[in-house]
């Protein structure tokens, strides 16, 4: 039986990731599919000496990431752009939209009984902007990896998760946009739906697992 619903926010409960990224990728001049690997995000498994991994840690700061990305950003063919203007536009990057179709979702199971969770790999900086928008106390935890220093798609950080939750693993679903990220929670013992473009997809095999599991 399902007793714990937890949330991804960037491409879950607001924005579109993969949208977002094909958008810079055109407009600075990149191949298609180049930019995650520029930002950092691949590989995906945690390495100590990726500056995006590291930020998300909380173990490297915004500014220490940027520099970084922009010399990789301009050796790639890309423009050539000063960390601090990188920095200084990031928190509009992340005032995504909330995603609508899953905020009803949250209200939904939250009506059920159901104990629900945010889990992040998140930044520091960016804290109070990706918050805002989102009803928080609807959630039972926000779990923000700079802030527990763990990140998905680790193991140690879905243990983090149910503890907190006081849930098994086997009873507990993670929505998520990033196939490593549901790769890792499936390893952890927990139940993963990958979501993509069509928000109501996902949110339908939601709903068939959960009566499933009744």
């Amino acid at each position: 039986m399902i007793k714990a619903v937890v949330f991804d926010w960037g491409g879950v409960l607001a924005g579109n990731v993969v949208g977002a990224a094909r958008e810079v990728e055109v407009r600075f001049g990149l191949a298609p599919g180049t930019l995650p690997g520029l930002l950092g995000l691949v590989p995906y498994d945690t390495d100590p000496t990726n500056l995006w991994h590291r930020r998300e840690l909380g173990r490297a700061t915004g500014l220490e990431w940027a520099e970084w990305y922009c010399a990789r950003l301009a050796a790639a063919g890309g423009p050539t752009i000063a960390a601090e203007v990188m920095m200084a536009s990031e928190r509009d990057r992340f005032a995504a939209t909330p995603n609508q179709p899953i905020l009803d979702t949250v209200t939904r199971l939250r009506a059920a009984g159901y104990r629900l969770a945010i889990c992040t790999n998140n930044f520091i900086e960016t804290g109070d902007v990706w918050r805002a928008g989102l009803p928080l106390d609807a959630f039972d935890a926000v779990v923000v990896s700079c802030e527990v220093g763990l990140r998905k798609p680790d193991l140690a950080m879905y243990d983090h998760v149910t503890k907190t939750l006081g849930v098994p693993a086997a009873a507990t679903v993670l929505l998520d946009d990033f196939p490593a990220n549901v790769a890792g929670a499936r390893a952890a013992g927990w139940h993963a739906i990958q979501v993509e473009a069509d928000l109501h997809d996902a949110i339908a095999t939601l709903d068939a697992l959960l009566d499933e599991a009744d």
